[in-house]
């Protein structure tokens, strides 16, 4: 069905000017009449790439760092654990990094993603748009402070 959000919403006391973040929660009874609950954040961002790169950065820091330092973490060990994958297609030196888990096992497979994803990333950002970069940055600075 859909739901007003606006009615579901509660704005956070935490801003960074005129930027705000919100939490809506929208409960709801399931197929099998158990109760349960939608939630996600809103985010109203106010200002340049850099202003908003900060903003979303500050208002979403504990999000993100339980994201990168929890979630992020048991999906790569997870993804090792369960799925198979042929990896003779991929550059050598990302076959490398993916042989390197199947011999030490899950446990290593966050460090040795963030290995791929820092080559992956030294490869492609030449094309990135510099305000890309600028608002990844700021979004860092913003986590940080």
């Amino acid at each position: 069905s859909i739901f007003d959000a606006h009615s579901h919403l509660e704005w956070s006391l935490k801003r960074s000017g005129k930027s705000r973040v919100g939490t809506i929660h929208v409960p709801f009874v399931d197929d099998d009449g158990n109760d349960d609950f939608v939630e996600m954040k809103r985010l109203d961002l106010v200002g340049d790439v850099k202003k908003r790169g900060y903003d979303h950065g500050y208002l979403m820091a504990d999000d993100i760092m339980k994201f990168f330092n929890v979630g992020l973490n048991k999906f790569f060990m997870d993804m090792v654990l369960n799925i198979e994958f042929d990896t003779s297609n991929l550059p050598p030196v990302l076959q490398d990094i993916f042989k390197i888990v199947k011999v030490k096992g899950a446990s290593y497979a966050p460090k040795a993603f963030n290995a791929a994803f820092a080559w992956v990333y030294e490869k492609e950002v030449s094309y990135m748009p510099q305000y890309l970069i600028d608002e990844m940055d700021a979004i860092g600075e913003g986590i940080c402070d």
